[in-house]
């Protein structure tokens, strides 16, 4: 895989500027007990679990950014399926986030306030 720098503004949004995006899932953790219905694991404390998901946009939002007049664009979407994963499946794509958000943290890059750094236009599968 290989890395790209981008660079992704935000739409304003009534006439604001728009500096960020949220996600909020619905239905994760409800998603969740029901894969575990299916394919149930005994978990101890301290192990990792690794989960995929798919979710439908349901309602866009935004929020003021306290002591600003800038905005952040909130996503609500409600899962449809989710499931856990076996590490191997997702251990490229969450080594590749990792990796960015270290460089973001040491000022390598620098995305929009609140935006995930996999949610600005990249995408691993295509490298």
């Amino acid at each position: 895989m290989s890395k790209r720098t981008t660079t992704f503004e935000f739409a304003p949004h009534a006439d604001m500027q728009v500096v960020g995006a949220r996600l909020k899932l619905n239905g994760t953790a409800a998603g969740l007990a029901e894969a575990l219905k299916i394919d149930p694991i005994e978990l101890e404390p301290g192990d990792y679990v690794h989960y995929v998901g798919r979710a439908r946009l349901s309602a866009l939002t935004y929020e003021l950014v306290t002591g600003t007049e800038t905005l952040l664009r909130l996503h609500i979407a409600d899962n449809e399926v989710i499931t856990l994963v076996k590490p191997e499946l997702v251990a490229g794509v969450l080594t590749l986030h990792e990796e960015r958000l270290a460089e973001e943290k040491n000022g390598h890059s620098q995305p929009a306030l609140g935006a995930e750094v996999v949610g600005e236009g990249y995408d691993p599968v295509e490298d």
